[in-house]
């Protein structure tokens, strides 16, 4: 009788709640969408009462109504299951920006607070009613963590497959926490200096890739024989933004995926053209105590694409970056990077006048019309479970226009990186697309440094 939104909402979920339990899955279906619709343009007005429970989130509805669809089960059911979990990955990016204005991208040093922080990004950050995406024809895997399961959709040749892995989160999320561990006995040199295997990588690879083996397996075969085939875009959630996804298809005997944020490039951009010695590219490089080698990174490109604009040092700055990358082909930023879990979106690189915020990026207009942007930066591909999709520096330089972005997921190893970035630019000097010339890079550096510490950092994002 109030008419107010909040009611609607909690009765709506009531009824579908209700609904299911009695068996009526699809009125249960029904109900939830038209709670999902009307959530997502619903603005409150007022507060709830303080001595009631707060409203489910449009988060909680969208996982039910993905629950019940699972449990229908039938093929139109599926796709639109994996449509609901496509669309719940985008459009909460305001509230991360609003709730954390003017963080610094460290603790110990104040960001003052800019016009950029007093306002709510720009680009793709309004909640907007769901418009289901067209199913692409593949190949794709792209994960859904729900409740304490993870829910693993296939797309082939237009088709959606369905895999749930019951009771997988929590032992995901443990395998990744000792992965983190590992990592750092192997960057401090305290694990044995033999150690090619990751026990970590093993389990994860045992709870998420191999009960998927027999719809993937034929297609990663397709993919080590044609090293220009369209590569099988893997796509995280939650904690599994986390996972090195290339390291545990890599341990199947395969052809590592690449991980994106949105749909598959499939063509790899045959309208554009490739990148070659002579094409305009903007180098930045800012070496400091716990990354020396940056610099020779930035002569390793400049020798071996001879038409690069190379600053290193003070010249490195963010309004250098902002002049230059609109008529650059390909953007190499070198420097310190910092993650924020808290809010990804304060994430940041350390340039020669200050840090550039993944907010910056967005918010204050950089223009990168298409160019390969390649952040040789500490965990610089970083994602929080906070957020459904990968938020952070790679997602924001992709939101400026980036083609594609090639990123960290942790922090890297300095030598392994030169080595790693030298032969990703002789690769593309010779004519290979980012993604297959990263892959070439990966493979080289994992024959020298097997562990994947050293090889499986640098992941490849794409453009929608």
């Amino acid at each position: 009788g109030l008419g107010r939104p909040e009611l609607r909402f909690d009765l709506g979920l009531a009824r579908a709640l209700a609904d299911r339990d009695a068996g009526r899955l699809r009125e249960a279906a029904q109900t939830l969408r038209v709670v999902v619709e009307g959530r997502a343009s619903w603005e409150p007005v007022s507060p709830l009462p303080a001595r009631g429970a707060a409203a489910p989130d449009l988060v909680q509805v969208t996982d039910e109504l993905i629950s019940v669809l699972l449990e229908i089960g039938d093929h139109d059911a599926v796709i639109e299951a994996w449509q609901r979990a496509r669309v719940a990955k985008n459009g909460r990016f305001d509230q991360l920006a609003r709730r954390t204005a003017g963080w610094s991208p460290v603790a110990d040093e104040p960001h003052p607070a800019t016009h950029a922080d007093e306002r709510p990004l720009s680009r793709g950050m309004e909640v907007q009613p769901a418009v289901l995406p067209a199913v692409p024809e593949g190949p794709l895997v792209e994960y859904y963590v729900l409740d304490g399961d993870v829910i693993a959709f296939v797309v082939r040749e237009g088709q959606v497959h369905v895999r749930r892995l019951p009771g997988t989160s929590a032992p995901a999320r443990r395998a990744l926490a000792g992965w983190r561990q590992e990592r750092l006995l192997v960057a401090t040199h305290l694990a044995g200096p033999d150690q090619t295997t990751s026990p970590a990588l093993e389990a994860l690879r045992v709870h998420l890739v191999e009960p998927l083996a027999d719809l993937v397996a034929d297609l990663c075969e397709e993919l080590r024989e044609e090293p220009g085939a369209a590569v099988l875009t893997v796509i995280g959630h939650r904690h599994l933004h986390d996972v090195p996804f290339d390291a545990l298809f890599e341990q199947l005997g395969h052809q590592p995926p690449e991980t994106v944020r949105a749909e598959p490039d499939l063509d790899l951009e045959p309208e554009r053209e490739l990148p070659t010695r002579h094409a305009p590219v903007l180098v930045l490089a800012v070496p400091d105590d716990r990354a020396p080698l940056v610099e020779k990174e930035a002569a390793m490109i400049g020798e071996l694409l001879p038409a690069s604009e190379v600053a290193v040092g003070e010249e490195a700055t963010r309004e250098r970056l902002f002049a230059s990358a609109p008529a650059a082909e390909l953007v190499h930023i070198a420097c310190h990077g910092t993650f924020r879990h808290g809010n990804p979106l304060f994430s940041a690189l350390h340039l020669a006048d200050g840090w550039l915020r993944a907010a910056d990026v967005v918010a204050d207009g950089l223009e990168l019309n298409g160019a390969v942007v390649v952040l040789s930066a500490c965990s610089s591909g970083g994602g929080s479970e906070l957020s459904r999709e990968p938020l952070g520096l790679a997602w924001a330089f992709v939101e400026a226009g980036a083609a594609g972005v090639v990123a960290s997921l942790w922090d890297v190893d300095d030598a392994a990186t030169l080595e790693l970035m030298t032969h990703f630019y002789g690769a593309l000097a010779d004519g290979q697309y980012p993604q297959v010339a990263l892959r070439t890079a990966r493979r080289a550096v994992a024959e020298r440094h097997p562990h994947p510490y050293y090889w499986a950092a640098f992941r490849y994002f794409a453009r929608p």
